[in-house]
């Protein structure tokens, strides 16, 4: 976000700086001034960023649903950036772990990217791989395999047949069925 506010410039060179508090002091001035809701809702959304550094989560979490109700409020049309915040509240939610929320918020994410035509369908593999990951840790297998099914789905669509992502998810795959003592059908991922 370019601006011709100092408070801005300075809160973003403290934040390059990792001076967390002035950063936020700064973010905080700015807020209080400003009155353009695009403007408002970046600076909600960075001020949330600067509490993850502080690990305040629970703020974090309260600045970027501030964020969203200024976008939710004026119409905003940036589907990606719905998308990329909810993606970061579920990662928070993860964090914290509240799963069935990580996973809601992953959905919400997933539902933002897949409303634009050619959205980024990496981007969409990566949230059902993080929903997966999710599920994993709650012992849900047979939920896990779905969601990692349709991560690879997508990623065989995007990738040559040798790439990273392609690999990490035949591999969730293999380790998913292996949980599960499927030992026959975890070597055909492996």
């Amino acid at each position: 976000m370019e601006d011709k506010n100092p408070c801005v410039d300075f809160a973003k060179l403290m934040h390059q700086l990792a001076a967390w508090k002035r950063a936020e002091y700064f973010y905080l001035i700015t807020l209080e001034a400003e009155t353009i809701w695009q403007r408002r809702s970046v600076l909600l959304y960075e001020h949330g960023l600067i509490k993850g550094e502080l690990e305040q989560y629970d703020e974090v979490l309260a600045y970027f649903k501030q964020s969203l109700e200024v976008k939710e409020t004026q119409g905003a049309q940036g589907i990606t950036e719905f998308a990329s915040t909810y993606n970061n509240m579920a990662t928070l939610y993860y964090k914290q772990k509240k799963m069935d929320l990580a996973i809601e918020y992953f959905q919400k994410a997933i539902e933002a990217y897949n409303v634009k035509p050619n959205s980024n369908q990496e981007l969409v593999a990566t949230l059902y791989g993080n929903i997966a990951s999710v599920l994993n840790d709650q012992g849900k297998h047979e939920e896990t395999l779905k969601s990692n099914e349709k991560c690879l789905n997508i990623r065989i669509n995007v990738f040559p047949e040798i790439y990273p992502s392609l690999a990490s998810t035949y591999s969730n795959i293999s380790n998913t069925f292996h949980s599960m003592r499927c030992h026959a059908q975890a070597l055909e991922y492996a």
